[in-house]
């Protein structure tokens, strides 16, 4: 695996060219089917994900022979690819978490059928195992992603009181609103962009690796890099030995017909040395050990792939039964915290004495402020009236407790007023706030008669708690 690691380091470049030329088109057209269901759209793309584990493996198959592909050369090939392995990718492999040990034998062997299935048997007597352990663990590098930009995305926020506030409107919001969904699958997508070469390349490093302890792969890769070096040198200068060959090539031929080699015989020779003289009895215990002369059980293919099947698919099943008893058990954990952390008592706040630079200190406060603002009005100093206006209301809804934070806003000010009192107060104060600010921030004052009307309907509103 961690060969498989190291060959996606060092072609990176190829191996996320072609992931990323299949993958991110796949990603955004599911975004775009299902624009209205985020979990649908995730679920549409972890289906054809087998399908499109074919690109990086195709990028690595060629760069292990040092012929490196970018995304054109990927994009050229997949058609012919999927149209042999495209069923296969979508059906078995889908269900399969260690497919990308057996991907190689059905894109690179180009096998199908009972050819394919003997070969997968003869490989995974040693190395799928271990590639559902590497499915297991790139699973949980990927929630480990996921939840980490999630957590980055909630670090940015601009206060702690702001990521306390979102953290629990989003752990209490059911169902969560579209915009969250898709934070979820987006993250998850992203994580899953990054890590599935990772998968794929080291299924392949251990199907390689099998290949080797199989049939001596590396040697045949040893005498291929041997034959692109003469190769190479056949192109060069001629040498001096072929020169001689060509001279001495009339000689040499005449002797060969004269006396023609015979293998047999070359064998037997090799074959009376000591070296492979040696004969030695070995004896051991097996489990169920046949009588000499008993003949073999015949092995019944159909029987055989049944149970292969019933293996690949139980095995995601149980898989999926630990994974779902993890997440019972954190579940019921973050209830029982969430139970102990609401039985346990809050120390209330205390309520701000300024906000936004508006001293609310009752003793700040004139003891007649409609009149107080009404003479301002009456002097021209409608920005004054107004500010004292502002800073009673903001006051009164202190007094009425109002939970304001002490780095609130105007605007927080206002949706706090529309969740705790009544639906008038609550219009009469948003029109007082947006007269304030336009006076304030944009030095517009509003009209005379709107004027009037607020130092007119304030007492109604926020007098008695002033």
């Amino acid at each position: 695996m961690d060969l498989g690691f190291a060959m996606v380091r060092t072609w990176w470049k190829d191996v996320y060219a072609a992931w990323l030329a299949v993958a991110l088109p796949a990603a955004l057209l599911a975004a775009a089917a299902f624009r209205r269901h985020p979990l649908l759209a995730l679920l549409a793309f972890w289906l054809v994900k087998p399908l499109l584990d074919h690109a990086p493996l195709f990028a690595m198959g060629r760069a292990l022979f040092g012929e490196r592909t970018g995304a054109g050369a990927t994009l050229r090939a997949l058609p012919a690819i999927w149209r042999a392995c495209g069923l296969l990718a979508l059906t078995v492999h889908r269900v399969d978490p260690g497919r990308a040990f057996t991907l190689p034998v059905t894109q690179l062997e180009r096998l199908q059928g009972a050819a394919r299935r003997a070969r997968v048997r003869t490989l995974s007597r040693r190395g799928h195992a271990d590639t559902v352990l590497l499915k297991g663990f790139c699973s949980c590098f990927e929630l480990v992603l996921a939840l980490g930009l999630l957590a980055f995305a909630v670090l940015m926020l601009p206060s702690p009181e702001a990521e306390a506030t979102w953290i629990e409107w989003a752990i209490s919001t059911w169902p969560p609103p579209l915009w969250l969904l898709w934070a979820l699958v987006a993250a998850d997508l992203l994580a899953v962009l990054l890590v599935e070469p990772l998968y794929v390349a080291g299924g392949f490093s251990l199907y390689l690796a099998r290949r080797t302890q199989v049939e001596a792969w590396d040697v045949e890769m040893g005498f291929r890099r041997l034959t692109r070096r003469l190769e190479q040198r056949r192109r060069g200068p001629l040498p001096a030995a072929i020169v001689v060959l060509a001279l001495l090539g009339p000689a040499a031929l005449a002797a060969h017909a004269a006396d023609p080699p015979q293998p047999e015989v070359a064998v037997k020779k090799v074959l009376q040395d000591p070296a492979f003289s040696t004969t030695r009895k070995l004896t051991s215990w097996t489990f169920g050990q046949r009588k000499e002369g008993t003949p073999r059980p015949r092995r019944i293919p159909f029987l055989a792939d049944i149970g292969h099947l019933l293996g690949v698919l139980l095995e995601p099943l149980l898989w999926g039964a630990v994974l779902a008893l993890l997440g019972w058990l954190l579940w019921r954990a973050v209830r029982l915290d969430r139970a102990r952390s609401a039985a346990a008592p809050r120390a209330s706040p205390s309520p701000p004495t300024a906000l936004f630079g508006l001293d609310l200190r009752p003793d700040s406060l004139p003891a007649d402020l409609p009149g107080e603002a009404r003479r301002l009005l009456a002097e021209g100093k409608a920005a004054a009236a107004l500010s004292l206006l502002y800073r009673g209301a903001l006051a009164a809804l202190v007094a009425r407790k109002v939970p304001l934070a002490r780095s609130a806003t105007e605007g927080d000010c206002l949706r706090a007023a529309r969740a705790a009192i009544a639906a008038e107060p609550a219009a009469f104060f948003a029109q007082l706030t947006a007269a304030w600010q336009a006076c304030a921030y944009a030095q517009r004052e509003p009209p005379a008669p709107v004027l009037e009307t607020l130092v007119r309907d304030w007492p109604t509103h926020f007098g008695a708690a002033a």
